[in-house]
């Protein structure tokens, strides 16, 4: 069956009355005998020290804690300042402001985060990727669409959040009901290899209104610190109802047949880690007659390639190749690259090369991967200038020729091809805007260098691979449901 993450995005550092409500929520956690996952803002943690709360933060390490941005909603926002800067420069703010609040994180808690949960509808593609070299593997909803799908994504596994306690859309007087009709569906659909996440934010069941997007950043409004205020609190007893249903809603989760809870450090172990893969030349030449057509994802066996990887693969192989060096027995370890960082040539018409330019070309992208972890904006090779997609598909079709010991004619044509991934065309991507996405963003913002650059990204797009374990595990599932006639 599925397993169940129970995640908690805690974020209100404003109003004093949400440090108790973690510890009502761990009370009900120990009760039930569930580690579940606090993703902590870090300015959250360094009040709960500045209020002395150590028996907060105490409880707190029995948990897993994840990451949940250093200051969440104070303007600007990580989406607003990205969204002004190129690749690079996003890179080096996010050193700035973001990379001190997991080491937050390390020191006041002993742990590096597994997940890092966007706040809001906060996010951008250098954020995703500077947290794989901080060493935090997992992005939660910067996709909402995934169904318990990971993808990997900018180098993170990313994953989407299941269902919400909190959500405003459930009435009061049916809120129970339907949230366990929500996990009962959910439980159903899922096997084994899959995960379901609950969530909440605390903070919700002890006042009535958010505490930045309702009183003190809404639409880009930055309250200075002397006059913030804090969020509007529940009755007493509205916040003991809400607490009674979430318990109950536990007990039924566990009530569930072969019911298991994870965390994020579970889920992260249950899919193949992406570096881990290699393949040899007949693999490699499939890899070349799919992208010779198509420029999408390879699924190789029980792994996938993204195409920024499948680039990386292909101008390595065809150095060598084209060189006229045996490549029948090695092995080519695929590197997890990201996709290109800077807008992108349009190639127009067709355009032609020497074998020595092609050669001498590919030399050159070998050594721009390893160094920039990126495939190339523009390529220039010999007296030619063209974006990515085009060059790897006409090299491809040239990889192709080759083994099937046809001669290689010269001159080269590379024709103009695919500029992105098939993926680009997925609704997620095709209507990606920022505009009336989180009552925190200005009203005027649209955030579309953000989504230029998260198109670019779709290179390093891929779906996530099961580990040996997990696959066994499914496997095992599946035998054991299938009735016999």
């Amino acid at each position: 069956m599925p397993k169940i993450i129970i995640s908690f995005d805690v974020e209100d550092f404003i109003t004093p009355e949400t440090d108790d409500i973690l510890l009502s929520l761990m009370d009900i956690l120990a009760e039930t005998e569930i580690t579940a996952s606090f993703n902590l803002v870090a300015e959250k943690l360094r009040v709960l020290e500045s209020r002395g709360r150590v028996d907060v933060l105490e409880r707190l390490l029995r948990h897993e804690i994840n990451y949940h941005s250093n200051y969440h909603s104070i303007p600007p926002t990580i989406a607003e300042y990205l969204n002004n800067l190129d690749w690079e420069k996003g890179l080096d703010q996010l050193q700035e402001k973001e990379a001190p609040g997991v080491d937050e994180i390390r020191r006041l808690c002993g742990q590096t985060p597994y997940a890092n949960v966007a706040p809001g509808n906060s996010w951008a593609p250098q954020y995703l990727y500077a947290q794989s070299v901080w060493g935090v593997p997992i992005f939660v909803d910067c996709f909402n669409n995934l169904r318990g799908n990971p993808v990997w994504y900018c180098n993170t596994l990313n994953v989407s959040y299941d269902i919400q306690f909190d959500d405003p859309g459930l009435a009061d007087e049916t809120r129970l009901e339907q949230l366990k009709r929500q996990v009962e569906l959910l439980y159903a659909q899922r096997g084994p290899d899959q995960f379901i996440t609950l969530y909440l934010h605390p903070c919700t069941l002890v006042t009535k209104n958010f505490w930045d997007a309702h009183v003190n950043f809404t639409n880009g409004k930055n309250t200075p610190r002397s006059r913030w205020k804090p969020a509007r609190l529940r009755a007493e007893a509205e916040t003991d109802r809400l607490l009674s249903e979430f318990r109950e809603l536990i007990c039924f989760i566990k009530s569930l047949p072969e019911v298991h809870f994870a965390t994020f450090k579970d889920m992260y172990r249950n899919y193949r880690n992406q570096t881990a893969v290699s393949v040899k030349e007949s693999a490699i030449l499939q890899i070349a007659e799919q992208v010779a057509e198509e420029l999408t994802y390879f699924e190789a066996g029980e792994q996938f390639i993204s195409p920024a990887e499948i680039f990386s693969l292909l101008v390595r192989y065809a150095v060598l190749a084209l060189s006229g060096k045996n490549t029948a027995d090695q092995e080519f370890q695929i590197e997890p690259i990201i996709g290109p960082t800077a807008e992108i040539p349009l190639l127009t018409s067709s355009v032609t090369i020497s074998r020595k330019q092609l050669v001498s070309g590919c030399r050159e992208l070998r050594r721009y991967c390893y160094a920039h972890n990126s495939v190339p904006s523009s390529i220039k090779s010999g007296p030619i200038v063209c974006d990515p997609g085009s060059f790897i598909q006409s090299l491809a079709k040239v990889l192709i020729k080759l083994e099937k010991n046809g001669p290689v004619d010269e001159p080269i044509i590379i024709h103009p091809g695919q500029r992105y991934p098939t993926i680009n065309n997925d609704e997620f991507f095709d209507k990606l805007t920022f505009t009336g996405s989180w009552d925190v963003f200005p009203e005027d913002f649209k955030g579309e260098n953000i989504v230029h650059l998260a198109k670019l990204q779709t290179w390093s797009f891929k779906p996530a691979s099961l580990t040996t374990a997990a696959q066994k595990e499914a496997i095992s599932y599946r035998k054991q449901t299938v009735s016999t006639p």
